[in-house]
């Protein structure tokens, strides 16, 4: 069972879905260009956000920020419940008054860290209270039913930076903190010279053992790892006006060939869809 709604301006979208027999193959790797908020209903699971895996518990949520790659394990054998709201980057603009940042819970933290809010406190904040009534305006349908799911929204967003700056979430500790160090200067270098031999010697460690750690904490090979942080950013680049090969150049890419091929495997769109799109 699955229940879809999109915004007529395309600021939001909102699934709730069931699956009585959920298919690992069926949750691959992945990123979002939205802010993303996942409500955890139940089965049996965890996620993998940046190298920080998050026990799933049921009534927990988690939060996504669109520069965080995350891919779920779930058990096939129980079935998997979830409610996903995914927000624009857009969306608060006609909102934002006096310097407010509607989505600073997403934004100034770590990478991996501080993605859960656990169900205790989305019951006592009423967050799941707030999802279900995004989920039953927007199984309504019609403008006023929309305008009044975008007033929760935001109701939402702001809850949400209330539970992160007042109850002071702890952070999820990082599998390993020398994995923690790697990807934070992965993703300050991703437009220079990024490879296994570069990343071993700057972090005094062997090719064979950073690939083993690495592969451990996040779940996926460094090698896709960069490719993926470089795809997201050439996707952000082409989205702010640059063509698609300067956006290839300056995401670290040096083959415009192997980029395409990436991209179009990852995205599902070639970089010319991508740029006629923004």
């Amino acid at each position: 069972m699955s229940f879809k709604y999109a915004a007529e301006d395309n600021s939001f979208n909102f699934h709730h879905t069931i699956d009585k027999t959920p298919h690992q193959r069926d949750f691959s790797l992945h990123y979002e260009k939205a802010y993303e908020i996942y409500l955890f209903i139940r089965g049996v699971g965890e996620y993998n956000i940046e190298g920080t895996k998050y026990q799933l518990e049921p009534g927990a949520v988690l939060i996504m920020a669109p520069s965080e790659i995350h891919n779920l394990v779930i058990s096939e054998n129980e079935v998997y419940e979830r409610m996903v709201l995914k927000i624009d980057r857009n969306f608060t603009f006609p909102f934002i008054a006096h310097g407010i940042d509607c989505f600073r819970a997403f934004k100034f933290r770590k990478l991996g860290q501080g993605n859960k809010i656990n169900a205790k406190i989305v019951e006592q904040s009423g967050l799941k209270d707030l999802l279900e009534k995004v989920a039953f305006h927007c199984s309504n349908g019609g403008m006023e039913n929309e305008l009044v799911a975008k007033c929760i929204i935001v109701q939402i967003l702001y809850t949400i930076n209330n539970v992160v700056e007042f109850d002071h979430l702890p952070a999820a500790p990082a599998d390993n903190n020398k994995i923690t160090d790697i990807l934070e200067y992965i993703n300050a270098n991703l437009s220079e010279q990024l490879s296994l031999t570069i990343i071993s010697e700057k972090f005094f460690i062997t090719k064979y053992h950073l690939c083993h750690i690495f592969k451990k904490a996040t779940g996926f090979s460094l090698n896709k790892y960069i490719i993926y942080k470089r795809i997201m950013l050439t996707d952000r680049l082409i989205l702010e006006g640059s063509l698609p090969t300067e956006a290839c150049f300056a995401s670290g890419f040096h083959d415009y060939s192997n980029f395409y091929k990436a991209y179009k495997k990852i995205t599902g769109k070639t970089p010319r869809e991508t740029a006629k799109s923004s």
